[in-house]
Order: structure tokens, then sequence, then C-alpha cells
């Protein structure tokens, strides 16, 4: 769960977490037990930490996942309350934690030599000054090929010496996932999936709640037999204040499909179920180069006067569309070659020679490293 500044809600459940805490990290200094445990935190459980789960079967470790939300405590085993002495007793005593953002606490938390490892959650494409970021504060950052560390280290001003190339997991799992319990969905299905716009910009041609936008692509999935999903970013200004007046005139449709109406069990049977994407910068691009899936680029001008892209992600194997008579085009062409959008010469220049079968070994063998 991420905080939300404007939800009284959240401000009591962390400090009923800050409560149990500070109560249950004095007592651990008192009476220690270490037990066999990684803990595990982030914001969701998606992507990069839904595929570190998923290794408690290959170490000699139990792997947990803490949240506030009471929907995964109740439906997973694995997933384990912030709000529990007993749970906040077993962290204070673990070896490692995992996390995909920050963690709260953290700085007490490395008083008890506890490791920390970030694992990220997605490559970082824009410059952001990262000097006094807390990612200094993990033992370990573990990033996914040398161009996000040049990004990094080179265009966000980092310069600690705790990044450790090692790929995304989630790579890993997507190319060794097998479609479950899907069958049910019928047709050929487009994910739009932009990066999040934090704040109102509806000058934006090509925003997920601009009703012309909307239309396009309304008449572009009826032309080409497409059902297109779309699927906001969760911290877009639009997803947290949803226009009802939007979100009908996409249910509505007949070639729409609002993301959060299908069935998956999670975000990567989105990505596994979609024959192209369709994005700005958003790094889930890279998920679609990982398993060879054609990727159509758009230009979101009007986000650009908040954000700056790194050097290394304008770059000349990316043609983005300008307006809508682009992306018409585009579809045209996607159309009559789907594999003309599979972009090969801009996964080699990301990936450069990294040997993506390899991630999975790669952080087993860094947790082995931890335990030796």
């Amino acid at each position: 769960m991420k905080f939300n500044r404007r939800n009284l809600v959240h401000y009591l459940i962390f400090l009923s977490y800050f409560s149990f805490f500070l109560l249950t990290y004095t007592f651990s200094f008192f009476y220690k037990k270490k037990n066999r445990l990684i803990y595990t935190m982030g914001h969701r459980l998606d992507g990069n930490l839904e595929s570190f789960l998923e290794l408690s079967s290959k170490l000699d470790y139990e792997i947990r996942y803490l949240t506030f939300d009471k929907d995964l405590i109740r439906n997973h085993d694995f997933c384990y309350s912030y709000i529990n002495f007993k749970n906040i007793y077993s962290l204070l005593n673990c070896k490692l934690i995992f996390a995909t953002h920050g963690i709260l606490m953290h700085k007490l938390i490395k008083l008890k030599k506890i490791k920390t490892i970030n694992i990220g959650h997605g490559v970082q494409t824009s410059i952001i000054d990262m000097q006094n970021s807390d990612l200094k504060l993990f033992d370990e950052v573990w990033i996914s090929s040398s161009l996000d560390k040049k990004i990094i280290t080179n265009d966000c001003n980092y310069k600690e010496n705790n990044l450790f190339i090692t790929g995304f997991l989630k790579y890993y799992s997507l190319l060794k996932k097998e479609l479950q319990n899907i069958q049910e969905l019928q047709g050929d299905f487009v994910l739009y999936a932009p990066t999040a716009s934090p704040k109102a910009e509806k000058e934006d041609i090509f925003n997920a709640f601009n009703i012309e936008f909307l239309t396009v692509l309304d008449k572009l999935g009826a032309k080409n037999n497409l059902k297109i999903i779309i699927k906001p970013h969760y911290n877009d200004y639009f997803y947290k204040n949803i226009d009802l007046d939007i979100l009908a005139f996409i249910k509505s449709s007949k070639n729409l499909i609002y993301f959060e109406d299908i069935n998956l069990e999670n975000s990567t049977d989105l990505i596994m179920i979609s024959e192209l994407l369709i994005t700005d910068w958003s790094s889930i691009y890279l998920d679609f180069l990982t398993i060879d899936k054609p990727i159509i680029f758009l230009d979101s001008f009007k986000r650009r006067k908040n954000i700056t892209l790194s050097r290394y992600f304008e770059n000349d194997f990316i043609e983005r569309c300008k307006n809508y008579s682009d992306l018409e085009i585009s579809f045209e062409k996607f159309k009559k070659n789907e594999k003309s959008f599979i972009n090969h010469k801009l996964k080699k220049y990301i990936f450069q020679d990294f040997d993506l079968e390899s991630i999975e070994a790669n952080y087993i063998q860094r947790i082995i490293n931890f335990n030796v």
C-alpha cells in the first residue's frame, strides 16, 4: 500500500504500525530468536516482487510478504500483516529483507544488523536527483542491466557503490510463463499502459481519460477487430480522481476494456494475453521487449514538461506517434506485419549481451552468498 496523504485512514493505519513497531523493537533487544525467514515489502504484490516470492521453493528460507491489505492476508498464506506483534518480532529477527521501494523504519531495522536489498520495481527512465535517495540505506540494490546502471549513476547523480547487475526476476518469469485460467477470454487484445502523470494534464492528447483519445482507440479497435485494454498507471492523477462519465464510456464500449474488469490472477497475465502494447515511456515496454512482443510508442508531449527522459531512452530505435493520424497509420502497419513492431535492435540496446535466462540463478546465488 502506498501512503496517500489525503486519506485519513492511512494515517491511522500507519500510526498503529509505528506503535506496534516501537513496542516490539524495544522488546526484541531483550529477547532474541533468529529465524530462517526472508521478508519482502512493496507498494503492490506484482512484477518483480511477485516473481521473487516464487523463489521460496528453491531456497532454504521461508519468504513472507508484509502488507496492510486484508484481502491479500486472507487469500495468501505467504502474506502477513504489518500490524501484528508476532510478525514484527519475526521481522526484527530475520536475516534478509527485500523491497521494491523503501522500507518502513529502515534506519532502526539496520541497527538490528539485518541485510536489506532493493530489487526494484522498474527501470529508471527519467532523470531525477538520486544523490539523497533512500537507496543508499540498502546493503545492495539489484538492477536490470548495465544500461540501468549508467542511467542511475550518470544521469541521476547516484554515487553509492551498492549497485549490482542481476537482471529483473520478472523478466525471467515472463520468459517461463505459461498462461493459466484465462481460457474464457475471447479476442485479440491490445494493452494501453502509459506511465503516471501526477498532475492533471487534460491537454495531453494521449491521456487515458481523454474522451477524444478513447474514441480514437474505440474506432481503431472496431476497425481492426481488436479489444483494447485501458490500464492507467496506479499513480496517475486521473486514476486516483477518476471521472465516472469517462469510466462509463469505457465500460459501454464493445472494443474497450477497463483493466479492473478482466479476471486475471496478476499483472503478468495482462502482459501475456496482449499481442500489442501502446505506451509512452512506461518501463512496461521492457516486459514486452523481453518476450519479443510488438510495441507502439506515443509522444505524450504535454507530460514532458513534468519529466526529463534519460538520454539513453531517447534513441534511434524508438519512433513515436505524435498525433492520432500517426497512431492510425501504426495500427494499419501492425495489422499488415505484426513482426515489424518487434524491436529487436531496441532489445539488444537495452539488455545488451545480458543473459535473461541467468536471472533466477543470479538471485539465488546472491542470496546464498549472504547466508555464507
